[in-house]
């Protein structure tokens, strides 16, 4: 440090202490004291002069250094105890220290730097959070301008701490920009308290009565001054803005440590913003922005109140005329309620300038609402956006309202002249009411547009009760006016509409009447039908009710519709009033009535229609039936493959004659349902049965027992496969006459199978698939027996035994598919002989054989025994007893006829004696008796070659006598039968079989065939 030019001797030019006392005035003692020492030294005159100076630097660095010492203790305290306090008094005493020598040594210096960052942190926390305090304490108790002048009191905290920081010239820069700048207008804002109350004076001079004129001027006014107020702020927020981007600028750039903190610039931030802790908890928005809308919240809320009461009471004023048809008096009320309205719906578009500033022009506004809504704007701000919805909804209301007072004068004069007359024509009423609907056109947009303000929405629930309040006054005019319409247009449809309802419904129950009668006789009656209950329907008188009802139906709906029509271009709040709306639904009632009765009756009459037509057709069926029946019956056109032919034929006619029946009862055609005697009209079953059943018989008698006489025969002669074919002839003519088997056919048939099985037994038939294999082996065998022969013939035993023993294999291989096969046996026998060779053995092995076929007989077992026989036969046909045991086994075996016994013969002839007797003598009813004696007596005599008079004399009892199976049901029986094969079907088997029993116990269904199949298919069921 340097100390300036000196002079060694004499008098100096100028003072030589003068830049040492300068140094010690600017409080730089260690400088002062280096250039006193010096003038010391070089100018010994001085001495004295620097001597006391040197006295003074003394005194202050020993205050200086009794501060620091004070300091070390206090703060090396405060640390350890961790005392706010005390590090908020340490950074007192740095300050002090700094004051009484700004310029320390380095080491003092970098020491009081660290210190006092140390302490300067609590100290301006503490100053800052008293500041914040004592403001808040101003801004709840009003006092907004006051509480911005003690935030503007906290600019400078931490200001010493960011300037060490040394940031930037930059930076430091525009810190200071910002921080003057909101200090300007922080004392502009207090600038603003007296014009803002000025601007709110006129709220106490407010009342209902006060000229339009003079609201506007005062809402002008007041709007004006707010509206600097709302600049004021967006500026305020400005500088907000600045502070929070420099403060990030900082941190990013120019903080060596992120986790710094910019407390300087995060204090004035808060005082400007406010403590978010403060508003969450107290709800109380604090900071110079919460001061300044804490003051436009209270201008605006005075006023916004003032003149909601007006609205208020203007509103409760025209609503009460209103209501008690002082309409000329309200219409007034209302237009001035729709002038204040406006004017409140201006003011109290100011809230708008608290969300955004004024749009510049040619840009679209901000959608306040949705900022409000998604909480991006102030909640507070909701009342007055509500209060400015509301008003417009209460302005246009009372706009409304004008036209509903106006319209209410004429409708009350119309509505007395109405009611001044009990005997008003229809036509001054038709000409009343024309007049109302002409006027009353305005009702329906006016409800209308109410509905449209009943869904704008509100944010705050003391605008929406209130507004609901409001509206529903609204709605209750419109209402009453609306009542005042209907009541007076009313009269004329009620006369009208119960003459016109009266007539209608008589029309109505005529109609309901030709339904009725038409549905009892589609749907039929239960009558006595053949002994049991018979639904009879009669769809022909059904479809004349059906017509009717049509044509009248038609003409009905034609005249309702009409009606209808009529009612429906009434204006929409006579048709809601209750007696023209019942009238109303009762014509649509009526139409749906009606168009379901056309509707039925059109169905129904379809279905009428077609019971007839199947009745129709069932009928012609059952004629076409029958005429075929009765042409075969007398052409005698009958089918052997088919036995029933003719029967179904007259089965179906009547089942035909029965469905048509069944379709539409008619009792000409209920005759022909019945297999009984009296029917007429050409269509006797009964009698067509009967004579079908005797021609059946004339014709097809004769021919079966033809066949049984040529059957006969054929087994006399042993053609016993041809006796075989012709008895199954006779059975086909004799399944013509009746289902039961013929017992003499069966008599027959069972010889003749035995005589066949028997023969069969015997030979290989040409047509057996084995056969060439089975007669190749036989020849064979036959070959080598006949070789072993010629060769025991020449003396020549060898090999005879390997020929033998080879034909034998061949026979076994036959025998084991053909075990009665005669030539088989007959070979065996042969080969047996042969290989004895003695005459005495071979006398022994035939008396064997006859043994055994004796034996066999005697056991049952013909067939054996007669094949044994029958190979003795081939070889000793003359052998004692054995043409005998032969002759026996061909009768057990069908082979030969017995010779009738004489005791049978005697039975027999007396049996033909008895039957005769009734024939010879015409006893009728002992024709029955007499064919049962004459077939036992063809059965005892024989049944292979009775006496051609018995067989006349059984033609002949045939022929009259009926016992052929009751072909068809009774149309009773019929109906019974359907129900029993319905249960079946549906697997009622216990119910089908009850009903099928209950048939086949009557005499004459005992042996139907329908019944019997039915009955058999149930019982495999169950």
């Amino acid at each position: 440090m340097g100390a300036g030019p000196l002079h060694a001797a004499g008098k100096p030019e100028q003072d030589p202490l003068l830049e040492a006392r300068e140094a010690y005035e600017a409080r730089d003692y260690n400088r002062a004291i280096l250039l006193t020492a010096e003038v010391m030294k070089e100018y010994p005159d001085y001495f004295d002069e620097a001597q006391s100076l040197i006295r003074a630097i003394r005194g202050a660095k020993i205050r200086y250094n009794n501060t620091f010492a004070d300091l070390i203790d206090l703060y090396q305290d405060a640390l350890r105890n961790r005392d706010d306090a005390g590090l908020s008094e340490s950074y007192t005493i740095i300050k002090d220290l700094e004051e009484l020598d700004p310029y320390p040594n380095e080491e003092t210096a970098e020491g009081l730097v660290r210190a006092r960052e140390a302490t300067g942190n609590v100290y301006n926390r503490i100053r800052y959070t008293n500041i914040m305090d004592q403001a808040l304490e101003q801004i709840r108790s009003g006092d907004f301008f006051q509480a911005v002048t003690t935030y503007m009191g906290g600019f400078n905290l931490a200001l010493d701490i960011f300037r060490d920081k040394n940031y930037g010239e930059e930076p430091e820069a525009e810190a200071d920009r910002l921080r003057t700048q909101a200090a300007v207008l922080g004392e502009e804002f207090t600038t603003y308290q007296d014009a803002l109350a000025a601007a709110g004076s006129f709220i106490d001079q407010l009342s209902p009565d006060s000229s339009l004129d003079q609201l506007r001027v005062w809402a002008e006014d007041f709007s004006a001054e707010y509206e600097n107020l709302s600049d004021l702020r967006w500026r305020i927020q400005g500088v907000l803005r600045g502070l929070e981007v420099l403060r990030l600028l900082i941190l990013n750039e120019y903080a060596e440590d992120t986790e710094d903190e910019i407390y300087h610039l995060a204090y004035l931030i808060l005082l400007h913003r406010g403590r978010s802790a403060v508003e969450e908890e107290l709800g109380v928005n604090e900071g110079i922005l919460g001061a300044v809308d804490g003051r436009w919240d209270k201008g605006l809320e005075s006023a916004s109140a003032a003149f909601r009461e007006i609205l208020s009471l203007l509103n409760e004023q025209a609503h009460t005329l209103y209501t008690q048809q002082r309409f000329s008096e309200s219409l007034g009320v209302f237009q001035r309620l729709a002038s204040v309205a406006g004017i409140v719906e201006e003011l109290a578009q100011l809230w708008r300038a608290q969300i955004a500033p004024a749009p510049e022009p040619g840009t679209p506004e901000p959608d306040y609402r949705r900022l409000l809504e998604s909480g991006e704007a102030p909640d507070y701000l909701k009342y007055y956006y509500d209060l400015e919805t509301y008003a417009r909804i209460l302005g246009e209301n009372a706009v409304d309202s004008v036209e509903l007072a106006g319209l209410g004068a004429v409708f009350r004069e119309q509505a007395e002249i109405l009611s001044g007359t009990a005997d008003v024509d229809l036509d001054t009423v038709a000409e009343s009411r024309d007049f109302f609907d002409q006027r009353a056109g305005i009702l329906a947009p006016l409800a209308v547009s109410l509905q449209e303000r009943k869904s704008i929405p509100l944010l705050e629930d003391e605008y929406r009760e209130l507004n609901d309040r409001r509206l529903g006054e609204h709605e209750e005019r419109i209402a009453m006016l609306d009542t005042l319409y209907r009541n007076s247009s009313e009269e004329f449809m009620l006369i009208y509409t119960e003459r016109r309802e009266r007539e209608l419904e008589a029309r109505l129950a005529s109609l309901r009447e030709l339904e009725t009668a038409g549905d009892s006789s589609l749907a039929g009656e239960e009558i006595l039908f053949q002994g049991d209950s018979f639904l009879a329907r009669y769809p022909d008188r059904a479809l004349e009710n059906y017509s009717l009802l049509n044509e009248g139906a038609e003409n009905l709906l034609e005249d309702n519709q009409g009606f209808l029509a009529e009612l429906r271009e009434l204006p929409q709040w006579l048709q809601n009033r209750e007696s023209i709306a019942a009238s109303i639904a009762g014509v649509s009632d009526r139409e749906e009535t009606v168009s379901g009765l056309l509707l039925r009756s059109e169905q129904k009459s379809e279905e009428a229609v077609e019971l007839i037509r199947i009745a129709r057709q069932s009928r012609l069926d059952g004629e076409r039936r029958y005429a075929e029946a009765q042409a075969r019956v007398r052409s005698r056109q009958f089918n052997v493959n088919n036995p029933n032919a003719v029967e179904n034929a007259i089965s179906d006619s009547r089942d035909f004659f029965l469905a048509s029946l069944q379709q539409q009862y008619d009792q000409l055609l209920d005759r022909r349902t019945d297999a009984i005697p009296g029917n007429s009209d050409n269509y006797d079953i009964q009698s067509l049965l009967s004579e079908l059943a005797q021609a059946k018989r004339d014709y097809f008698l004769p021919q079966r027992d033809a066949a049984l006489a040529e059957a006969r025969q054929l087994i006399r002669q042993q053609d016993f496969e041809q006796a075989s074919i012709v008895l199954n002839r006779a059975e086909d003519y004799h399944r013509q006459l009746d289902s039961e088997d013929y017992p003499e056919i069966v008599r027959l048939q069972e010889f003749v199978d035995r005589a066949i099985n028997t023969s069969s037994a015997w030979y290989i038939s040409k047509t057996d698939p084995l056969y060439a294999e089975m007669s190749q082996l036989l020849n064979l065998a036959r070959r080598d027996y006949l070789t072993a022969l010629e060769r025991v013939r020449g003396g020549q035993r060898s090999g005879v035994e390997t020929l033998l023993a080879s034909a034998e294999e061949k026979l076994a291989a036959v025998q084991n598919t053909f075990p009665q096969n005669l030539e088989v046996g007959i070979l065996q026998l042969q080969i047996q002989l042969l290989r004895s060779g003695d005459p005495a053995e071979q006398n022994r092995i035939i008396a064997e054989k006859f043994d055994q076929a004796r034996s066999a007989f005697n056991a049952g077992d013909y067939q054996r025994s007669l094949a044994l026989a029958k190979a003795l036969q081939a070889i000793r046909p003359g052998y004692p007893g054995l043409e005998s045991l032969i002759v026996e086994g061909e009768i057990a075996t069908g082979q030969r006829v017995r010779e009738p016994d004489p005791a049978d013969v005697r039975a027999a002839e007396a049996l033909y004696t008895e039957a005769n007797s009734i024939w010879q003598n015409r006893i009728q009813d002992q024709y029955p008796a007499a064919l049962e004696s004459i077939q036992e007596a063809i059965a005892r005599y024989t049944p292979f070659n009775p006496p051609n008079r018995y067989l006349d004399l059984k033609q002949q009892l045939e022929i009259r006598v009926d016992t052929s199976t009751a072909a068809i049901l009774s149309a009773a029986d019929q109906l019974q039968y359907q129900s029993a094969l319905e249960a079946y079907q549906q697997g009622n088997f216990v119910q089908a079989k009850l009903i099928v029993d209950q048939l086949i116990q009557k005499g004459q269904n005992a042996r139907n065939p329908r019944l019997l199949d039915l009955r058999r298919r149930i019982e495999s069921r169950l």
